[in-house]
């Protein structure tokens, strides 16, 4: 294990700088108090001993998902990934920067309530029932509920990133919210029809990078495949934007 580890860090303070810049900060690695050694505990470092900067983070224990990141280029949680030698931090692709590390998430999160996740039913009563044999809530639901909200699928979706679609694409981790209630039995409401119109899920061209990056294991883009074919074969599929660019899939 290297005895240093080499961050490179991009740095901005909107209210006194042009633009980004980055900044290398050698930081140790040989404190076994501090195995292992993550990104969190180095930022951490830096902040301590040699300049104040700007990251969020509040569990420490990879749940919270306030801590994400770019980190060699991939998003991440800050407190669960363990440095090697050299490694480059960025704040959070796509979004706006409020400074260094941290970005506005106001919009994304705005996707997630606009989701109305909760339960709509006809029959008040059946909220109180459990679910058939669990199955549905352990294989499906469970996971989730697990979601962070850490925008990590966002700041690698192929139809925000690649196709500026973030103005009309809700976004994977909104979608799945909409996905959770179309699947569940106690819910009454229409939303495949939700999914295609309100969220746009058709702007989603499936190349399954969002699976790499969820640190809560949902299955996104197996997920929106199976709204997407519930709404084709209802026939709400709308008609190809010409100006998507699709990938193949992973």
């Amino acid at each position: 294990m290297a005895e240093t580890i080499t961050l490179t860090i991009q740095r901005f303070d909107p209210s006194v700088d042009n633009e980004p810049y980055y900044k290398d900060y050698e930081v140790p690695n040989d404190d076994p108090d501090f195995a292992p050694f993550t990104a969190l505990k180095a930022l951490h470092y830096v902040n301590r001993y040699f300049e104040p900067i700007g990251y969020d983070y509040n569990c420490r224990r990879d749940s919270c998902g306030r801590c994400a990141m770019m980190i060699d280029g991939q998003p991440h949680l800050a407190c669960g990934f363990v440095l090697s030698s050299t490694h480059t931090l960025e704040p959070l692709k796509g979004f706006p920067i409020i400074r260094d590390l941290v970005v506005d998430k106001k919009d994304a999160y705005a996707k997630f309530v606009g989701g109305s996740s909760s339960i709509k039913t006809l029959d008040p009563e059946t909220v109180t029932k459990s679910f058939d044999d669990g199955s549905l809530w352990l294989d499906k639901i469970y996971s989730i509920n697990a979601c962070r909200e850490c925008m990590s699928c966002y700041g690698i979706c192929s139809a925000l990133q690649i196709n500026g679609k973030w103005d009309s694409f809700a976004g994977p981790g909104a979608t799945m919210q909409v996905y959770m209630r179309s699947i569940d039995t106690m819910d009454h409401d229409d939303r495949v029809s939700q999914a295609v119109f309100a969220q746009n899920i058709f702007e989603c061209i499936q190349c399954g990078l969002c699976n790499t990056v969820c640190p809560a294991g949902i299955p996104i883009q197996e997920n929106i495949k199976e709204l997407m074919d519930k709404a084709e074969a209802r026939g709400l599929k709308p008609e190809t934007d010409s100006d998507t660019t699709y990938w193949p899939l992973l």
